[in-house]
């Protein structure tokens, strides 16, 4: 079952990239490391759920320092670093849709606290969420990109 799923969110995500302009979606060296792949696969369909390290190198068997290095070989960044992109790329999606409030776009992103993901997404955007949601309602064709600083401080991380 597991293999399927895999399979499926590899699919969807070889069809994202024909598409994407973003970079991470490009580097296919992950396909050639498949617990690397999976731990991806995971991160990437369920952001809402706290994983940590720990917890995704025990769920692809590799220790956590062996993780750690084949991931961030992968992607140039850590897996946490990937995780709040992610993250942060999801509740950009949710805040544009406008269908849920703010407290439940910060849960549907693995944030248990409307401040924790208030600080984050700032960070990461240069606006607060409810400004982000305003500014996208005023231009909904064009999505408004995460701040250079964010995007250094996450490479960095």
């Amino acid at each position: 079952m597991s293999a399927a799923l895999l399979k499926l969110v590899l699919l969807a995500l070889l069809r994202r990239c024909l598409v994407s302009t973003n970079a991470w979606v490009e580097r296919f060296s992950i396909l050639n490391d498949p617990p690397i792949a999976s731990a991806f696969a995971e991160m990437a369909s369920r952001p809402s759920v706290p994983h940590t390290v720990q917890s995704l190198s025990h769920a692809v068997g590799l220790s956590r320092s062996s993780f750690m290095a084949r991931f961030s070989a992968a992607f140039g960044e850590s897996p946490m670093s990937l995780l709040r992109r992610l993250r942060m790329r999801r509740a950009a999606d949710l805040l544009t849709a406008n269908a849920l409030s703010i407290d439940r776009v910060a849960l549907n992103t693995g944030y248990q606290s409307r401040s924790s993901f208030t600080r984050t997404f700032r960070r990461y955007y240069g606006s607060d969420p409810s400004e982000y949601r305003a500014s996208a309602r005023r231009t909904p064709s064009s999505s408004v990109a995460p701040s250079e600083d964010a995007i250094e401080e996450s490479n960095a991380a």
